[in-house]
């Protein structure tokens, strides 16, 4: 696999999305394989990702929410293709990671 990655600031508790474009500069074809990822890694939680498995030459837009329950520091956010084992070449833009909402007194 290859990509690129930079590390974000996260609180716990706060509630983000995780989103970015992707597009396969072969062709348009749902039935071959992709392999593109978007992923945030926290240390001690799941990753969260983003996935497009099948070849589509416009921008394909993916977001997720999520909130972060327990991690305080620096995550991980990636972008990588041969996810799957799947051997393709692709764009990204647009990724990011966005606080949406700041964790409260409660929830912290």
């Amino acid at each position: 696999m290859i990509g690129v990655q930079q590390v974000a600031r996260v609180v716990s508790g706060g509630v983000y999305r995780l989103s970015a474009r992707v597009r396969s500069v072969a062709t348009n074809d749902s039935n071959v394989m992709f392999g593109g990822r978007v992923a945030c890694y926290m240390a001690g939680q799941k990753e969260r990702e983003l996935v497009w498995m099948s070849e589509y030459n416009y921008w394909w837009p993916k977001e997720l929410v999520f909130t972060n329950e327990a991690f305080e520091g620096a995550a991980v956010v990636y972008a990588h293709m041969g996810y799957g084992k799947f051997s393709s070449t692709g764009e990204f833009t647009d990724i990011r990671l966005e606080l949406l909402k700041q964790a409260t007194a409660t929830n912290r």
